[in-house]
């Protein structure tokens, strides 16, 4: 019961799994993470590796990237499209 009432962690995803998400090109998503600190459409990142397939972005921080530009290309929210994301099933190797 404790831990149900923890708050959940921020989801991570990389810059593929963002553009589909923000329907958007993969590079778009770069140059945006490349724009100076304090613009209005740089998209913070979390560094996991030295290269630029370390860069992860936080759920939250692609939500409200999303509320302040008001991007045309989006048609629901994020959380909604995360949401309705089927679940990954590993293959059941008979015995």
């Amino acid at each position: 019961m404790w831990l149900q009432e923890q708050p959940k962690p921020d989801q991570q995803y990389t810059a593929e799994q963002v553009s589909k998400i923000l329907n958007i090109d993969v590079q778009t998503v770069h140059d945006y993470t490349r724009l100076e600190t304090g613009h209005p459409r740089r998209l913070p990142y979390v560094v996991t590796h030295d290269s630029a397939k370390g860069k992860r972005f936080l759920l939250s921080e692609v939500m409200l990237w999303q509320k302040r530009n008001g991007c045309d290309a989006l048609k629901q929210p994020a959380e909604r499209l995360v949401a309705n994301r089927p679940a990954r099933r590993r293959a059941h190797k008979p015995t």
